[in-house]
């Protein structure tokens, strides 16, 4: 029961920075105290190299082998849930201030740490899980900014998209971020793992935790701004509005996986691994490229992000029940 619970301490930090963010919000802005400018590209930094290091060769081969579990989590993560909140937004469901927010939770890749937790603590296929989420995470680096291209900067403010200077430059800009804040550390963590294995297999607790650290550095800048200039995102039933919407999605996500995966031909522990794989969202990745893709000094990065911190405790609250309760040993859902 420990080991399923894990995650908590992550999300009792999460609301620990936020606190701080809404009492002390000048800190965490371009120009405070924290200089947050230059500290949190470092943070990014930092983190997608940790990721690097983490990933191991071995169970990545293991788990290569169940390609079928693979391809349904992927498709079902990258492909149907993005689907899900584009239908809901054209439709006229979602309110224009929500729905950046709610497309960008939608494309994120699954968790690395919580869903190979809840696969193994279920009966799952710790290796198949712990490939799929690495996989789904170096997918992610291409796909979410693909995906935020197609889906979700048409939908926001014009100057996101640097009309001074031309759209062209945005992207430009955008993309050499994505290679030397993102690529080019995940690569050399890579490469470090080969002479760092031993040592990183020792210390994966304390590693995870400074991760944990950066991320919660960056929710703290990320929402500074916000919490400092008031863009109206608790204000007209907005905030109400997307816990609404984010309990919707995780219903869609853990319903629609549970009825594909009951009429696949997967063996128990694989529809366990693809369950988890499928419907977990990573806040860990997804705070770090929210600040990469639309800017910190943007004023809708609030509205963009909150939808997603909504969302971690709510699957980490629901992964920890279904944990306790599904079967080690059955053979079908």
């Amino acid at each position: 029961m420990r080991k399923i619970f894990a995650g908590q301490g992550f999300t009792l930090g999460l609301v620990a920075v936020l606190s701080l963010a809404y009492w002390f919000p000048a800190h965490g802005v371009s120009g405070g105290t924290l200089r947050t400018e230059v500290t949190t590209p470092l943070a990014v930094i930092v983190i997608f190299f940790l990721q690097g290091l983490n990933l191991s060769g071995v169970a990545l081969k293991r788990g290569f082998s169940s390609w079928k579990v693979q391809l349904f989590a992927h498709a079902f993560g990258f492909l149907l849930l993005p689907l899900f909140a584009w239908s809901c937004v054209v439709r006229g469901w979602v309110s224009p201030e929500l729905a950046p927010g709610l497309l960008f939770l939608s494309i994120l890749p699954t968790t690395i740490s919580t869903s190979v937790v809840y696969s193994d603590a279920s009966g799952g296929d710790a290796a198949a899980s712990t490939f799929c989420a690495a996989f789904s995470n170096l997918l992610g680096i291409f796909v979410v900014p693909v995906l935020s291209s197609l889906l979700i900067f048409p939908r926001l403010e014009e100057n996101l998209l640097g009309h001074d200077s031309g759209g062209a430059v945005f992207y430009t800009h955008f993309l050499e971020r994505l290679l030397w804040l993102i690529a080019v550390p995940m690569l050399a963590g890579l490469l470090a793992r080969r002479y760092l294995a031993p040592w990183v297999e020792n210390r994966t607790a304390g590693l995870r935790n400074a991760s944990f650290c950066c991320v919660l550095f960056i929710a703290y800048a990320g929402f500074c701004k916000g919490f400092l200039e008031g863009d109206g995102s608790l204000a007209d039933g907005f905030f109400w509005q997307s816990c609404l919407w984010v309990g919707a999605f995780l219903l869609f996500a853990n319903l629609s996986a549970a009825f594909l995966l009951k009429f696949s031909r997967f063996s128990w522990p694989q529809v366990i691994t693809g369950f988890f794989a499928s419907t977990q969202k990573s806040l860990a990745v997804g705070l770090p490229m929210g600040y990469l893709l639309f800017g910190q000094e943007n004023p809708q990065l609030f509205a963009i992000l909150l939808p997603l911190v909504l969302f971690h405790p709510l699957q980490l609250l629901l992964g920890a029940t279904l944990c306790s309760v599904l079967p080690k040993n059955s053979s079908r859902m």
